[in-house]
């Protein structure tokens, strides 16, 4: 997952008839439901928690899905700012 979010950060995916930034937004919340599902699959599972790989997967899941929030926000705020100087 991590090497899928490195390649496309900067040319994601872009669903046809949407605006760059909102297909950019859309890229990093379909990724992260892309990781999300299976990480709430091993959590499901009581004697996976103890296990000292479920801490490797965790910290991992926590890097990658921080990364992609910090992603959205970054885009989420680009076009904020540009719908502000649009009225101005």
């Amino acid at each position: 997952m991590k090497n899928i979010y490195n390649q496309c950060r900067n040319m994601p995916n872009i669903e046809r008839d949407h605006p760059t930034i909102v297909g950019r937004i859309l890229w990093a919340r379909r990724m992260y439901r892309r990781l999300q599902i299976p990480y709430l699959e091993f959590l499901k599972r009581k004697e996976l928690q103890s296990n000292s790989r479920m801490k490797k997967i965790t910290n991992d899941f926590l890097i990658v899905a921080n990364g992609l929030a910090i992603y959205e926000l970054v885009y989420h705020r680009h076009w904020f700012v540009r719908f502000l100087f649009m009225f101005d």
